[in-house]
C-alpha cells in the first residue's frame, strides 16, 4: 500500500473559515454603515451573504443563532426606532422578533434572517429621504456654526458618522453645489 494514499490531510484552514464564517464582527463595519446612510444595497448584499453563509453550514446552529442575534442587537440599537420597527418587521411572528430565541434549526434562523433583510430594507427605503434632508440640514448647521475653523470633508464627515463620499455625494445630488463651494466663506 502506498503510504500517501493511506494519510488524510487535515487543512485547518477551513475550520478556521468555517469558524470565520459566524463571526459577524467581520459584518459589523459595513451593517452599521448601511444603517447610518441608509444604503439598501449594502443592507441587503451583506445581510444575503450572511444567510448564504448559514444555509452552507446547517449544522451550525448555535453559531447562527448568536450571529443572527448579533445582527438584531445591531439592528435594535442603530435604528431610530428600533424596538417599533422589529416589532413591525415580525408582526406576523406570535412572538414577534424574539421568535428566534425558540428556533430549534438553522432552516428557521435563515427563514427569519430572511424576513429580519427583506423588512430592514423596506424601513430604510422609507426613511432614506428624509434621513439625507436630515443629514444635509444638520451638516449645513455645523458649517454654519464652525465657519472661523478650515474644516476638512473628512472632519465634518467624521463628526456625523459618514463616510467622507458619501457626505459629498449627499450636497451634490441634494445641494447642487459640492461640499467645499458650500463652507467656504466669501
Amino acid at each position: 500500500m502506498n503510504r500517501s494514499q493511506s494519510i488524510a490531510f487535515f487543512n485547518s484552514g477551513d475550520t478556521d473559515s468555517i469558524r470565520n464564517a459566524f463571526n459577524i464582527s467581520v459584518f459589523k463595519g459595513e451593517i452599521t454603515k448601511a444603517f447610518n446612510e441608509f444604503d439598501t444595497d449594502v443592507l441587503s448584499r451583506t445581510l444575503t451573504e450572511i444567510i448564504e453563509l448559514f444555509e452552507a453550514h446547517p449544522l451550525r446552529f448555535s453559531q447562527a443563532a448568536d450571529g443572527a442575534c448579533n445582527i438584531l442587537y445591531l439592528a435594535l440599537s442603530l435604528l431610530p426606532d428600533g424596538e417599533a420597527n422589529m416589532a413591525e418587521i415580525f408582526s406576523s411572528y406570535s412572538d414577534g422578533y424574539r421568535s428566534i430565541y425558540r428556533f430549534s434549526n438553522v432552516e428557521q434562523i435563515v427563514e427569519w434572517m430572511t424576513v429580519l433583510r427583506d423588512g430592514l430594507c423596506e424601513i430604510l427605503k422609507s426613511k432614506r429621504k428624509t434621513y439625507k434632508a436630515h443629514v444635509i440640514t444638520n451638516v449645513q448647521k455645523y458649517i454654519h456654526n464652525h465657519v472661523a475653523e478650515k474644516l476638512t470633508l473628512n472632519e465634518v464627515a467624521g463628526v456625523f458618522g459618514l463616510s467622507p463620499n458619501y457626505l459629498s455625494i449627499l450636497f451634490k445630488k441634494n445641494c447642487h453645489l459640492g461640499f467645499f463651494r458650500i463652507h467656504r466663506p466669501g
